[in-house]
């Protein structure tokens, strides 16, 4: 198939059903090279030199944070608003101005980033590891070039090559990281980080190039006022949100190491690790496709439709997904990290049983961002820390870490309520209450499936039978594979045009 043949044909295949097939297929590879390149990295550079990446990491992922405002929120209402308009132009101008945002913007993050780096990072290496600061912040730089292509595929509705795109470039970093580790240690590994991101945006740029229309011809460098200053204003709820996380979760680390040290943080850290993966390989797939949606609907009766269909599918995904989570919560902490984090395993437990809550709160949510309504968007958020800190702080010191996990589950429960009336409000919809209801009782079912294998071991068994028989009876499974055999059957086909 040409270029030209290639442009302007949506997938036709998407549904919601075959987005969270390709989130789950997309991010299962993500996680398995994560895991090999993990694995080397540790035999190869261990603790220490792990913790000096941690570290520098960490201050250029800071030091970046204003780069997200040119390439997340505004960008899909951006292109979302221009691709339902039919406006080539508009969708050209968008992406120029994202991409060339994005790299001014994080080129000058990354100089800060240097400059921070000779005074942050602890003696006696810090001061001398401004060259690894620096391959650092050019690999978050050409990083942050691809997200804007990326982002373009998304709301032109090519999921499937994003994620294609997505699987090979990780493929590419993992075997760029691990020969250079093995070869150079610690200084391989960002110079490969900063020569993987680099190789990677002719691919991400072409790929764009040939299936939205509007950028068959070059970028331009452009910084669009107009493009800025919307940024600025979503980058700045979207900033003001990060912070609050921030903040939370900084309190609730201070209230974990008065109670138990670093042990308890420890095992804090091994519990919000495994609880952040499991149920992000699919939400990434449904995000994809719904906030897209959310942001070009043109009036409040399509964002209702497309709200309650999320709400939906989220409903039929998330249960069967958090029961068998909750069935080999203590495997999983056990396979990535050992026998002494019994009590992560617990508190991820309950971590789980919240996340019911807080998927369908993150699908009713979601227009208040995407639709630019960012007053309400920053109150919810507000509250909702605000009422986790007020959890936190009666239940840590009467119950110990697992009291942070009640304090998850009792705050979502309670965010989840909380949003429905701010988006009815603020966006003008008549969703249902059904929606959060069903919420109720369904974690009940997920506290009995955790209560019951805490106490019987042997019951994780019947747990995951129920899982699977609800998946099967749901839909869900039906939904997901036919989206992965669908995948197939086109890479099949389009490997026999080219043979």
């Amino acid at each position: 198939m040409s270029a030209p043949d290639a442009i302007d044909k949506p997938d036709p295949g998407l549904t919601i059903g075959t987005a969270a097939a390709l989130g789950l297929m997309g991010s299962l590879a993500n996680v398995g090279f994560s895991v090999l390149r993990s694995k080397v990295m540790a035999l190869k550079l261990g603790p220490e030199g792990l913790g000096k990446i941690a570290e520098i990491n960490q201050l250029v992922t800071l030091a970046n944070v204003a780069t997200v405002t040119m390439t997340g929120a505004v960008l899909i209402n951006h292109l979302a608003q221009a691709r339902a308009a039919g406006d080539d132009q508009e969708v050209r101008r968008v992406v120029s101005g994202a991409w060339t945002g994005a790299i001014v913007v994080s080129g000058l993050a990354g100089i800060l980033a240097v400059i921070l780096g000779r005074v942050v990072l602890p003696s006696p290496w810090g001061p001398s590891a401004w060259p690894l600061v620096t391959l650092a912040a050019i690999g978050a730089m050409f990083g942050a070039s691809c997200n804007v292509p990326n982002q373009a595929l998304i709301v032109f509705t090519r999921l499937d090559k994003a994620t294609s795109l997505s699987i090979v470039a990780t493929l590419i970093l993992t075997a760029l990281i691990i020969g250079a580790v093995i070869r150079f240690g610690l200084y391989g590994f960002f110079v490969a980080t900063a020569l993987g991101a680099l190789l990677l945006v002719p691919m991400w740029l072409r790929t764009a190039a040939r299936y939205v229309p509007a950028l068959k011809e070059r970028l331009a460098w452009h910084l669009d006022r107009r493009y800025i200053r919307d940024a600025v204003r979503f980058g700045g709820a979207t900033l003001v949100a990060s912070v609050f996380g921030q903040f939370l979760f900084t309190l609730i680390r201070w209230l974990l190491e008065r109670q138990g040290g670093p042990q308890l943080n420890g095992q804090y850290q091994a519990a919000t690790t495994v609880g952040t993966q499991y149920l992000a390989t699919v939400l990434a797939g449904l995000g994809s496709f719904a906030f897209p949606r959310y942001a070009a609907a043109r009036t409040p009766r399509e964002l209702e439709v497309e709200v309650e269909a999320t709400c939906a599918f989220v409903l039929r995904l998330a249960p069967p997904i958090i029961l068998g989570g909750i069935a080999f919560r203590d495997v999983a902490v056990h396979l990535l990290y050992s026998l002494k984090f019994a009590n992560a395993a617990d508190l991820l437990g309950w971590l789980m049983v919240g996340d019911l809550a807080k998927v369908v709160s993150w699908a009713i949510a979601g227009p208040l961002l995407v639709r630019g309504r960012l007053r309400a968007f920053m109150l919810c958020e507000g509250a909702g820390v605000v009422f986790h800190l007020m959890a936190s702080f009666l239940l840590i010191p009467r119950f110990g870490l697992v009291g942070e996990g009640y304090a998850q589950m009792i705050s979502y429960v309670v965010y989840m309520f909380l949003a429905l009336v701010v988006v009815v409000r603020s966006c003008e919809l008549r969703l249902s209450y059904r929606w959060v209801l069903v919420v109720l009782p369904l974690t009940g079912v997920a506290i009995v499936a955790l209560l019951s294998t805490q106490r019987w071991p042997a019951a994780r068994w019947v747990i995951a039978t129920l899982a699977v028989g609800w998946g099967w009876r749901s839909g869900l499974l039906g939904d997901i594979l036919n989206g992965i055999r669908t995948r197939f059957r086109k890479l099949q086909a389009a490997l026999r045009r080219r043979g």
